[in-house]
């Protein structure tokens, strides 16, 4: 017959064995649990990225559109200074051939140098 002490060794293995099966549980829903967040952490990330690439492109965007309107106001008022310029060489062709020659002056002294 078993004695007491076998007896006490039996219940004690069959508590640790219970307990053994108990903490496989909890490592198990420890092991879900972190995929589960790993995921969602992933997916989150994925999200930010996707955001973040499409703000990049709406600020490039906007920058290029910018630079097209700083562009074509830079043309329209070159344009508009030349127009201007050719009015007034028209009313004053003297005083612009003047003008020119002085510039030419000017230029060829700067080169001679």
């Amino acid at each position: 017959m078993a004695t007491n002490a076998e007896k006490e060794t039996a219940e004690n293995l069959e508590k640790l064995r219970a307990d053994i099966a108990d903490l496989t549980e909890t490592v198990k829903g420890l092991v879900s649990d972190t995929a589960g967040i790993q995921s969602e952490l992933k997916e989150k990330l994925d999200q930010t990225a996707r955001h973040a690439a499409a703000a990049g492109e709406s600020i490039l965007h906007d920058a290029a559109e910018k630079g097209h309107e700083a562009f074509d106001a830079a043309a329209k008022q070159a344009s508009d200074k030349l127009d201007e310029i050719e009015v007034k060489i028209t009313r004053n062709p003297f005083t612009a051939v003047m003008i020119a020659l002085g510039i030419g002056f000017v230029f060829g002294l700067i080169n001679r140098r």
